[in-house]
């Protein structure tokens, strides 16, 4: 499953048992920079109890903004409160602890940094330290690549390759790489939105036409530096999955991962139109 979907089927198994109410009472709200997201949510498979949708409901931040706004909120006169702990969520134990550096998780989740730390750490027994890893700038911001070698400097030979293609433009040259059989890359993190998710279609831009809340730039990076995880992840996925029994279980079988269904159009159907795709 996408971080949404596990996120949701979490809640929704989780959240019930230590509230000691039933699926039914746990609304779930999702305020994501991403359109998609709704359509993800009204999938008929992501109903990990019962019945119940894992997300009842997805707002875009600018959606979230107008909310806010036709309720006249201020944030600034709301309580401060710490983040929810997804693992005392899930049945760990209060008092232990999760220190551990920072890992930046970039624009959109750290796929490309988990998978490069994984594989740093399980081949060359190398943990790199806390701080963003050094990608390299290749035609744009948004293509970067990066190289695992056997060994530390880069004279070493090269292991792995990496890179991250966000943008449609850049996608395209991945995929004709692909096609013309020059792809080098063992690893590639792609997404449609320029920038990244955080810079997505439903993200806060424009308060009014031609007058920007902030430089666009600035707000990524920001979201950027928020947007920290404060805990290895690798010990953090893997104590979610033994609250579940084990990732061959069955629970968590239902709860982390999804089934693969085949929408390629079959020779003599109709075009499909945009209202009708799904996932």
């Amino acid at each position: 499953r996408s971080a949404i979907a596990a996120l949701g089927a979490l809640t929704k198994k989780c959240l019930p048992e230590k509230l000691g109410c039933g699926a039914a009472n746990v609304y779930h709200c999702f305020v994501s920079p991403c359109y998609d997201k709704k359509l993800e949510a009204s999938r008929e498979d992501l109903k990990t109890v019962g019945e119940f949708a894992d997300l009842d409901c997805v707002l875009a931040t600018t959606e979230f903004q107008k909310l806010l706004s036709e309720l006249a909120f201020d944030p600034s006169s709301a309580p401060s409160l710490p983040c929810d702990n997804l693992l005392r969520l899930c049945g760990e134990e209060e008092g232990r602890s999760h220190e551990a550096a920072p890992v930046p998780l970039g624009t959109s989740g750290g796929y490309l940094e988990y998978v490069f730390r994984e594989c740093a750490l399980r081949l060359k027994g190398r943990a790199y330290p806390a701080g963003k890893l050094p990608l390299k700038i290749v035609r744009n911001q948004d293509f970067q690549e990066m190289t695992l070698y056997d060994d530390d400097d880069e004279g070493g030979k090269p292991l792995l390759q990496f890179a991250l293609a966000y943008g449609f433009r850049n996608i395209q040259n991945i995929i004709r790489r692909i096609k013309q059989k020059k792809m080098t890359y063992h690893f590639v993190e792609v997404m449609a939105c320029p920038s990244g998710c955080l810079n997505g279609g439903g993200q806060m831009k424009e308060d009014r036409p031609g007058e920007r809340i902030l430089d666009r730039k600035a707000i990524l990076e920001g979201l950027e530096r928020l947007h920290v995880h404060n805990e290895q992840p690798r010990e953090g996925v893997a104590r979610v999955v033994d609250s579940l029994g084990g990732l061959k279980s069955e629970e968590a079988r239902k709860t982390l991962f999804t089934e693969f269904h085949d929408r390629s159009q079959k020779k003599g159907e109709e075009q499909p139109t945009a209202m009708v795709i799904d996932f």
